[in-house]
């Protein structure tokens, strides 16, 4: 059964159409963000991890694209991704990619 509500910012959404107080009228992705998309699109991030990350175990220097790069790119070339309006992309992979620039970037690092 798919979530009826979502979390953001401390408050139980139910209404993605409304603000955190319900009186006023907002824009979904564009008010809520990624908190919208993931709850709107569920499958979404985990599809474009794994696209994501095969790429990257197939030699594709993704670490130098931005995500409308990477997202213009899937929505030509990657079968699961070719119906989606690149936009929509946009906010899951640039959250995967900051979250490797950190992966990378803390292996860097001397541990100790």
């Amino acid at each position: 059964m798919p979530k009826s509500s979502f979390e953001f910012n401390g408050f139980d959404i139910t209404d993605p159409t409304l603000s955190e107080c319900g009186r006023f009228s907002v824009v979904p992705v564009e008010y809520y963000g990624i908190a919208y998309l993931k709850f709107r699109y569920p499958l979404m991030q985990a599809n474009l991890n794994l696209s994501l990350n095969n790429a990257i175990e197939n030699g594709y220097e993704l670490d130098e694209w931005d995500a409308e790069e990477i997202s213009s790119d899937l929505s030509c070339y990657d079968e699961d991704f070719e119906c989606e309006d690149p936009q929509l992309l946009v906010p899951f992979i640039q959250e995967w990619l900051d979250a490797r620039r950190a992966k990378v970037a803390d292996l860097g690092r001397p541990h100790g």
